[in-house]
């Protein structure tokens, strides 16, 4: 699986280069090292006693149909793809059944793809909407997570 990982990875990084003509750029250092938390910048504050609330009252809330009503699935640009795909369960890390997905049919991958190469970002200096977004995933949403 690892290594199916991996290829995919390396094949859709050459199809994205060559599709967009950006370069593709891996991180060289690893989670908790020096670099890594200077890579860190401009990030909002955290409210320990806020996050722990919201956490607390998001498990306690949960619906663990949830995770079957409404699987994991395909979404691009808000047009969901899961009509032809197939139905599997998700298992969590003790190998118990938690969850469904919808694994996408073989139409779905090869149009993921060519929106992929077609792609042309609007902008290339997305940092800006990325802190945006944190702020709302580690604001309101952050119990959830």
């Amino acid at each position: 699986m690892l290594h199916s990982h991996r290829c995919f990875r390396r094949v859709l990084q050459q199809r994205l280069t060559k599709a967009s003509g950006l370069s593709w750029q891996l991180r060289q250092y690893n989670l908790g090292t020096n670099e890594y938390h200077e890579s860190l910048k401009d990030l909002p504050p955290v409210d320990r006693n806020s996050l722990r609330d919201s956490a607390i009252k998001y498990l306690e809330e949960f619906d663990h149909k949830t995770w079957y009503d409404d699987p994991i699935r395909t979404i691009i640009k808000g047009s969901d793809y899961s009509k032809n795909g197939k139905v599997i369960e998700t298992i969590n890390a003790f190998e118990e059944a938690n969850g469904s997905q919808i694994v996408s049919s073989e139409d779905t991958v090869e149009s993921i793809v060519a929106h992929l190469q077609s792609f042309k970002p609007s902008q290339l200096d997305n940092r800006d909407k990325a802190r945006e977004i944190e702020r709302e995933l580690f604001g309101p949403l952050a119990g959830a997570l």
